[in-house]
């Protein structure tokens, strides 16, 4: 992982993306390669985070008075997103840590 002083990427806050105030980001390398990764993320300062823990401070409480049934069908939407991207995600996985796809990552 190395950090530059690239553009800022954005952070998710709430369900939107803004801008982060960090002043450099840090880039992830391929272990297996050596390479960098295309990827640039920000090292976030402490108004990034608090404004993302009370985002999900604000989540957890609208969880709470979430029916059951609701968290249910969330969780099962969730997972079939999943599992309709596991190839995807399990490239990106093996790409940031070169585990094996397979067993490891994709079973």
């Amino acid at each position: 992982m190395s950090t530059n002083n690239s553009p800022i990427a954005d952070i998710l806050v709430a369900g939107k993306w803004q801008p982060s105030s960090a002043k450099q980001t840090f880039e992830s390398i391929n272990p297996a390669t050596g390479e960098p990764l295309p990827n640039a993320f920000p090292v976030s300062n402490w108004d990034d985070c608090e404004q993302v823990l009370a985002a999900a401070a604000d989540a957890a409480e609208q969880l709470r008075e979430l029916p059951t049934s609701k968290l249910a069908e969330f969780l099962e939407a969730f997972a079939a997103q999943l599992e309709t991207h596991s190839d995807s995600l399990c490239a990106l996985a093996h790409s940031e840590s070169a585990l094996p796809v397979k067993p490891r990552l994709a079973d």
